[in-house]
């Protein structure tokens, strides 16, 4: 997390996580709601029936379903569709901390090619530059690779 410009009492810090980890789990619970409308849809469910069940109208549904079909499909044995997204559920305590380590050890990491940054592994970096996993599960992550330990971020 960035450093703040202003301080800020223990109160306003527990009141700007709260917000944080609602604001984590509103993304999550979006991309699983998108999943599950793909999923049943694949599944043979009529969009009618689905705005039925979710009580919204069939343009809504037909609307979700555009924005849903870019939600990236979880590989099979991950819990996330990216090393974010597992570090972002372990963060909320949808994971524990062994299945963190071997997801993010295990996840399909391609070559890096260029400096651009944006490589799957920098969102590992990232989880810990957000707090949503410790150096030390980082490290784990690095040993568990094969490469040396150096600094997240």
């Amino acid at each position: 997390m960035k450093a703040a410009l202003h301080p800020i009492s223990p109160e306003q810090h527990t009141l700007i996580s709260q917000a944080q980890r609602s604001r984590l789990r509103e993304d999550l619970d979006r991309l699983d709601t998108q999943r599950a409308m793909v999923a049943a849809i694949k599944a043979g469910v009529r969009q009618q029936a689905l705005a039925e069940a979710l009580g919204v109208s069939q343009g809504a549904v037909s609307q979700r379903l555009k924005i849903a079909r870019d939600a990236s499909a979880v590989p099979d044995g991950f819990a996330g569709a990216s090393p974010r997204e597992i570090a972002q559920r372990y963060a909320l305590g949808q994971l524990d901390q062994t299945t963190l380590v071997r997801q993010l050890t295990a996840w399909p990491y391609p070559p890096r090619d260029d400096e651009s940054g944006d490589h799957p592994w920098e969102e590992v970096a990232e989880a810990v530059d957000r707090g949503w996993i410790t150096h030390d599960e980082y490290e784990q992550v690095l040993l568990g690779r094969g490469l040396p330990l150096t600094s997240a971020g």
